[in-house]
């Protein structure tokens, strides 16, 4: 039955995922200077990717919804089912990045266009691999988490105030990750800030699914 939901996510989703896809891999060939960490247009295009797929994963019809959540899954399976689906195509965007690199592809185009840094920091480059993950799984589960808590406060009287929180978690999850990667604080403080940024994201959008209204 899970693999039957993630077809029909499939189809809903990857006539988005798969420009985004295209657009990353593009830009990683094309640009003329050595990639890093810091390449902000690079960070960008995942994170939008991961916001666009978070959307569209778990954007059902109403008809399409009654059907899925009728089905015999229990909703955290359900949950777990989409939400690993989302972060599958967000690793597959950093393995085309990271093959896009390491076959060499990218180094025999950049010399096509008689670039002077290539092949020589064909290597260094692979610094961007770190970056490009964690924006596109932040960009994945901070519009997934803003998705599923508008669902469930957009009748409440102190909706203004939800909004308020949840920009709020945008930010968190976003703005300080880019300072830790501009400042180059140790790489254990980024992970541990990433991962429990990662869990507290996952485990209330479980806690918001499983208390979602479907209409019949």
């Amino acid at each position: 039955m899970s693999i039957e939901i993630i077809k029909v996510d499939a189809r809903r989703v990857l006539p988005y995922y798969i420009p985004f896809l295209l657009f990353t891999v593009g830009y990683v060939l094309f640009r003329k200077t050595p990639l890093a960490a810091g390449d902000s247009i690079l960070n960008l295009i995942p994170c939008l990717q991961g916001m666009v797929t978070a959307w569209w994963v778990f954007q059902d019809s109403g008809e399409t919804e009654a059907f899925v959540f009728s089905r015999p899954l229990s909703r955290k399976r359900l949950f777990l089912t989409r939400w690993g689906f989302g972060i599958f195509l967000q690793i597959l965007t950093v393995f085309a990045v990271f093959v896009t690199i390491t076959s060499g592809l990218r180094s025999e185009i950049q010399e096509l266009m008689d670039s002077p840094f290539h092949p020589i920091v064909k290597w260094y480059e692979l610094s961007v691999m770190g970056s490009v993950a964690l924006f596109s799984i932040l960009g994945f589960e901070v519009v997934m988490f803003l998705k599923l808590r508008w669902r469930i406060v957009s009748d409440s009287p102190s909706i203004w105030k939800e909004i308020l929180g949840a920009g709020f978690f945008s930010a968190v999850c976003l703005l300080p990750l880019g300072e830790l990667i501009e400042k180059r604080i140790h790489d254990y403080l980024i992970v541990t800030y990433t991962l429990l940024l990662l869990l507290s994201a996952t485990l209330a959008s479980l806690h918001c699914y499983r208390h979602l209204e479907i209409q019949a």
